[in-house]
């Protein structure tokens, strides 16, 4: 195979994120069942096609996730909230409440990454949807993060211009999400198995098309900046 066979076939290649973050607890708590089929054999009895064990496993172990992400939101985000004001800056603060959002959401994801492991139900479209909605939150958490740190790029751009430190500081992290938002989108297409460097590719025509209607604008923003 060619390299650029390989490039294509690994570019179609769908990205799975939730497999690696549940780190097989699901077969772990599925050979944990398998001795209660034996010892209660009504737990085999199904209701909608599912075991009776493993719809209880499946409950247990969701709402398990949910009282997880409330102790450690709790304890850990509250003990690093703690620490953060001990301290002279305000960034790690604002780091740590931006992350807060991004963290509990992940923990519903995984939970319900196992439910779905566990009921037999987890199809190819429900993992795809699990698999975007967790590279949805890191990206999230990349993007707040860079919201948290609004007073860094002021300062960076302080440097250039104090009169315009706001204005231009305020663009530069814009245009910083923006790509930040543009690789997300990437990767959730990726997801899905989508060649993203074809979808790129054939859309170079219209993108040089859409750069040349808007040079005059772009043109007039750098100047009055």
């Amino acid at each position: 195979m060619s390299t650029t066979q390989t490039n294509e076939l690994n570019a179609s290649d769908s990205l799975d994120v939730i497999s690696d973050l549940s780190m097989n607890l699901g077969g772990t708590v599925q050979s944990m069942l398998e001795p209660l089929y034996h010892k209660f054999p009504f737990l085999t009895n199904t209701f909608l096609d599912i075991p009776l064990a493993n719809l209880f496993a499946a409950v247990a172990v969701f709402l398990l996730f949910l009282l997880i992400r409330k102790l450690f939101t709790i304890v850990i985000m509250g003990a690093l909230q703690k620490f953060a004001k001990s301290t002279e800056t305000y960034n790690d603060d604002r780091i740590i409440s931006a992350l807060k959002g991004p963290i509990k959401f992940a923990f519903i994801l995984i939970g319900a990454h196992l439910f779905f492991l566990l009921i037999f139900k987890e199809t190819e479209f429900v993992k795809n949807i699990l698999n975007t909605l967790v590279v949805y939150t890191i990206f999230w958490a990349i993007i707040a993060v860079m919201e948290s740190l609004r007073d860094l790029f002021h300062q960076a751009t302080g440097k250039f211009n104090p009169d315009l430190a706001h204005e231009m500081g305020n663009f530069v992290l814009k245009i910083a999400q923006v790509l930040v938002g543009a690789v997300g989108l990437g990767a959730m297409l990726q997801v899905w198995g989508i060649n993203v460097t074809a979808l790129v590719a054939s859309l170079g025509l219209g993108g040089l098309a859409f750069a040349l209607a808007a040079k005059d604008t772009a043109a007039n923003l750098f100047g009055s900046f």
